[in-house]
């Protein structure tokens, strides 16, 4: 009896870790994003992962800015624009997201053990609150298109107001290096010529 609790117990904390498993949409690599304290500050745009209307693949990397009808990603391919309306969705993250919630969700689940029958209340509530927690942590971290607008994208972008004059002149460089053939050849990625 006591070993089925603790196999329910790993299941149910290995389905707490994983979530955000299963998505259309491209993670940013690690350690690329800034923590939450540095975001305000931090100079660089938000990692952006989009899925176009026309294509199975995904335009991801740097979101540098957003215009009346293009938007603007810099990755190992250069600077690339597509057109909005050919966007079927897209989501970008502004900050890393620590594991922090999930960890403890795990943690807390698996201490249920050691609470005898009291487990039956306590182990639903740790997973309850938990991942309901994680949930909302992910959710402050990501904005999603076509829930939130283009505008309200634009706040993770590079140039929040929009590109600047002679923006495909400037230097833009990139925030750290990433590993562009790795990424590419683990996700259908596209590369819209300009």
């Amino acid at each position: 009896m006591r070993a089925r609790f603790f196999g329910l117990v790993l299941v149910l904390g290995a389905i707490t870790g994983s979530g955000g498993c299963g998505s259309s949409f491209t993670d940013p690599p690690r350690d690329w994003l800034p923590p939450p304290p540095s975001a305000a500050t931090d100079v660089y745009g938000g990692w952006i992962s989009i899925v176009p209307l026309e294509s199975r693949g995904r335009l991801v990397g740097e979101l540098i800015a957003v215009d009346r009808d293009s938007v603007y990603v810099l990755n190992g391919w250069g600077l690339q624009a597509m057109a909005r309306d050919g966007v079927r969705k897209a989501r970008v993250k502004g900050f890393a997201r620590d594991g922090g919630l999930s960890s403890w969700t795990a943690l807390g689940t698996t201490s249920t053990l050691s609470h005898g029958f009291g487990l039956i209340l306590s182990l639903p509530l740790w997973l309850i609150v938990g991942t309901s927690s994680s949930g909302a942590y992910e959710r402050e971290c990501s904005l999603d298109h076509p829930r939130k607008s283009w505008e309200d994208l634009a706040a993770f972008a590079r140039f929040p107001l929009g590109p600047p004059a002679g923006m495909r002149d400037l230097d833009l460089g990139e925030r750290k290096p990433v590993d562009w053939d790795k990424l590419a050849s683990r996700h259908r990625l596209v590369n819209t010529p300009e």
